[in-house]
């Protein structure tokens, strides 16, 4: 039998949330919560445990879902999202492909979107490919995917900012350490350096 791990205060706060020790956990009114008399350290009551089973329903992790969905996320997100909520694997495979079905999840879409925005704001492959990886998207559709990615023109965009046109050792150094904490590699740093140093000497002209 689980036990009531800690019970936690709802945005609003006329309801909190109670966490078992089997990780699940289940939102109630205080009033409940007073009539159940619950304190952390207790074994759950039946009462809280039907209450617990009323919510993870299969129609109740649709609805989850679709709350999840409701900004762009992979099929592994949502998943993880749920059981992490206490819903079976079942219920939360059921809801994740009916997502799916309806088009509220597309995987390959998500993906083009966060690659395009990526390469906006210049970020490098390193660092793409650890946040997607992070984020549950499958490792050979990722390396296919980054086979064209390019984030260089937004590199020196962010190169011809921060170093405004200086070419001396230090500053190239600079630029060298910065593309290098965002994720680019070592080739890519050399193209772009290069590419920042023909801009400058064109400016200088």
């Amino acid at each position: 039998m689980p036990t009531v791990e800690r019970i936690l205060p709802c945005r609003g706060g006329k309801s909190v949330s109670v966490l078992l020790s089997d990780g699940k956990k289940v939102r109630i009114s205080r009033a409940r919560l007073a009539s159940l008399r619950l304190e952390p350290g207790q074994e759950a009551p039946p009462a809280l445990l039907k209450l617990l089973e009323a919510s993870l329903t299969p129609e109740k992790a649709r609805d989850a879902a679709a709350r999840i969905a409701m900004r762009p996320v992979f099929s592994a997100e949502v998943r993880e999202k749920l059981l992490a909520r206490g819903f079976s694997p079942e219920n939360t495979e059921d809801a994740a492909a009916w997502l799916q079905r309806i088009g509220a999840v597309d995987d390959r879409e998500t993906l083009a979107l966060f690659l395009r925005e990526a390469a906006r704001r210049g970020k490098g492959r390193k660092t793409v490919r650890y946040e997607l990886l992070r984020r549950g998207v499958d490792p050979e559709e990722l390396e296919e995917a980054l086979a064209s990615y390019d984030g260089e023109d937004a590199a020196l965009a962010l190169l011809r900012k921060k170093l405004g046109g200086l070419s001396d050792r230090d500053s190239l150094r600079k630029g060298a350490g910065l593309l290098y904490a965002r994720g680019f590699e070592r080739e890519s740093i050399a193209r772009v350096l290069e590419r920042y140093l023909e801009s400058a000497a064109a400016e200088s002209e």
